[in-house]
């Protein structure tokens, strides 16, 4: 029974099996309509003789060839049904009788044997059998060849996905075809790709997180040895600050993932909100508000994507700095080298980091940023202006304003 639990031969069988009920449906229909036009013709060529008959009989009380009169072999169901007026058949399941009453003068009968009609029926039904063999044959040896080629190219994407499963995604299924099991080969290599590219990524991501680390790890370390001096002292806080300003990030990276859970967004006014949460951050930066909309935010997670935006501005652009406030839309720009191509076109990545103008560190800042701004039901993008310099735009929820009280 194992044979069959492989989908080869199931599918093989399944299309032998369509084959046959397919020949099967067919022969029953032709055999049937053939043996009732066959008994049909019986019957009317059975009549056409009695009618000969009839009218030498009742002329001349002479019989034709093959007419006899009140045969004692004439069905009993037929004799029940005679009539004066009109010729009578009945068909007994070997012959064909008709016949007609002629009162006191007897019953003209004639018979027609049906033997010829059974046997080219036989022949019609053997060859129908024959058919049906040849047809489970037939799709047998399509279907196994259909199947064949379909259970390797599945072999091949179940080696792929298992050689992943164990850490190798180098390997490839390279399925040409255009068809769902090609579609599944592509689905398996671009997994494939992904996850390479993403455990790739982590890997930098641990490696830059080490470097990072080091650093004020390493300061604090010398820092201790000078803890009795004020530049030692100022050294060690510098460097607890950082590390905790990164480690900070990291927790805020992951719990980005899950940001929809304690969200409470409420209606404010963009430009005063911004304003304010500005006079608490101490960022010295210019604001330009121009048509201070209603929206929908939350402050702290306003307060932070601000802050990464304008840190990240301060720390890979150039000043001047400037927020402005557009309606439903905040924007941050700097006159720096603007962003990387591909931080424009994909947007930033948590992983990614290139020893480019801007992007260098461990890349979390505005990977935060924007996974803060989509849970508030922003959108952030990224830009560079064709003058210079970067532009980041996040564009908010416009919200109804309180109806005054």
């Amino acid at each position: 029974m194992r044979f069959f639990s492989r989908i080869g031969p199931r599918l093989a069988l399944l299309l032998a099996v369509v084959a046959v009920l397919s020949i099967a449906t067919t022969s029953v229909i032709v055999y049937r309509s053939t043996e009732d036009d066959l008994r049909a013709r019986l019957r009317q060529t059975t009549l056409t003789r009695l009618g000969a008959g009839v009218d030498v009989f009742s002329a001349s009380d002479r019989l034709v060839a093959g007419t006899r009169v009140d045969d004692q072999d004439l069905p009993k169901p037929l004799r029940d049904a005679l009539s004066r007026r009109r010729s009578v058949s009945y068909f007994d399941g070997e012959r064909m009788w008709a016949a007609r009453s002629f009162g006191p003068r007897g019953v003209l009968s004639v018979s027609q044997s049906a033997v010829a009609d059974r046997q080219f029926l036989s022949d019609l039904m053997r060859q129908f059998v024959l058919a049906g063999a040849v047809a489970a044959l037939v799709s047998i040896l399509i279907g196994g060849l259909i199947a064949g080629a379909t259970t390797r190219r599945l072999a091949r994407i179940t080696r792929v996905a298992g050689a992943a499963a164990g850490g190798d995604l180098e390997q490839r299924v390279n399925d040409p075809a255009r068809d769902q099991v090609g579609d599944l080969a592509r689905a398996v290599d671009s997994m494939n790709a992904d996850l390479g590219a993403l455990l790739e990524r982590e890997r930098r991501f641990a490696a830059d997180v080490a470097h990072e680390l080091r650093t004020p790890v390493a300061a604090l370390v010398s820092a201790t040895e000078l803890l009795d001096e004020p530049r030692g002292r100022e050294i060690a806080r510098e460097q607890v600050a950082r590390l905790r300003r990164l480690v900070d990030d990291l927790i805020e990276t992951f719990r980005a993932a899950d940001a929809q859970g304690d969200i409470e967004i409420e209606s404010v006014p963009l430009g005063e909100t911004v304003r304010l949460l500005l006079d608490h951050l101490g960022h010295d930066v210019v604001l330009d508000v121009e048509g201070d909309a209603w929206v929908d935010t939350e402050r702290r997670r306003l307060s932070r994507v601000l802050d990464n935006l304008i840190s990240n501005a301060r720390k890979y652009g150039g000043d001047p700095i400037t927020v402005a406030v557009r309606d439903n839309r905040m924007e941050v720009r700097d006159e720096g080298a603007g962003f990387p191509d591909w931080l424009v076109d994909r947007g930033p990545q948590r992983f990614r980091t290139e020893s480019t103008s801007r992007g260098d560190g461990v890349g979390l800042g505005l990977s935060i940023a924007v996974a803060l701004a989509d849970s508030m039901g922003a959108t952030l993008s990224f830009a560079n202006a064709a003058d210079g310099g970067a532009r980041a735009v996040v564009e908010f929820r416009r919200a109804a304003a309180p109806e005054a009280a």
